[in-house]
């Protein structure tokens, strides 16, 4: 076994990738997250991990890390283990991949769980301003990035989790709980008092100033007592936003409508 710390440019990456008789699956999505870390700087080099190779080349552990090299067009610095037997194949990554929740967790971030997933969905809307689709794979953000992300945005983040988790309670669950965090902080960041007032009438249907936001709350419960067919994610938030416009706009709509084969899926107004 030859242990060394070697540059491994994109050249070199595609050599021992060129060579490598055990290929498996590539994931995209892991890629994508690793070649992101590498172009902006933040890949940590000194975690311990390394690029495992057998002694007849093929490689044990790392093609993921060699091809977000490659992507990256960009050298890093890695641990480098040569010579293995290849019989340490199976027992190779077989723990549990830290998500971007479980740093949080570590780091003592509350509801760390919804925290991830809107910082996720956040991140998306910031490159995409399209909340009508998931997260793209080469969009999420690494776990890093995740952590960056909340502590940049401490206050209002956990400000956004517990007014979600109050309207959701006030709405008796008829908007899922993503959804309901999603927009306060959309719709409060851009709007301020104006955003969060919205969203306290559409959830709690309290003194309610605009009749679109009772047509649209109306809509909603008539949706979630439906067992049959249900309004896609893409469309409810599509009718968020219009009944959002119409409010911001003081614009009266007494029919709110969506088709996605016909009309492009609505941004919210400044």
């Amino acid at each position: 076994m030859k242990i060394s710390i070697k540059n491994i440019t994109p050249t070199l990456a595609k050599e021992l990738l060129s060579v490598n008789r055990k290929n498996r699956k590539i994931e995209d999505k892991r890629v994508f997250r690793y070649a992101d870390d590498i172009q902006k700087g933040n890949w940590k080099s000194e975690t311990g991990e390394a690029i495992k190779i057998a002694k007849d080349g093929s490689i044990l552990d790392g093609q993921h890390r060699l091809h977000a090299i490659i992507k990256a067009n960009k050298s890093i610095d890695l641990l480098f283990i040569e010579d293995l037997d290849s019989s340490i194949m199976p027992v190779l990554d077989t723990g549990k991949p830290r998500s971007a929740s479980d740093v949080l967790t570590i780091n003592k971030v509350k509801y760390s769980t919804r925290v991830a997933s809107l910082i996720q969905a956040l991140s998306h809307y910031d490159k995409t301003e399209d909340v009508g689709q998931k997260v793209s794979i080469g969009l999420n953000l690494t776990n890093e990035a995740v952590l960056n992300y909340y502590y940049e945005n401490k206050d209002f983040i956990d400000d956004v989790i517990l007014l979600a988790g109050r309207f959701y309670a006030n709405f008796q669950q008829v908007l899922e709980f993503f959804d309901v965090a999603l927009f306060i902080y959309l719709l409060k960041k851009k709007h301020g008092q104006k955003g969060f007032e919205f969203m306290r009438q559409l959830c709690q249907g309290t003194e309610v100033s605009h009749e679109t936001i009772i047509f649209l709350r109306n809509k909603l419960i008539a949706n979630r007592m439906n067992n049959k067919a249900k309004m896609t994610v893409k469309t409810r938030r599509a009718f968020i936003i219009k009944t959002f416009n119409a409010y911001i706009t003081n614009n009266s709509v007494r029919i709110i409508k969506y088709n996605s084969d016909r009309e492009d899926f609505p941004t919210i107004k400044n």
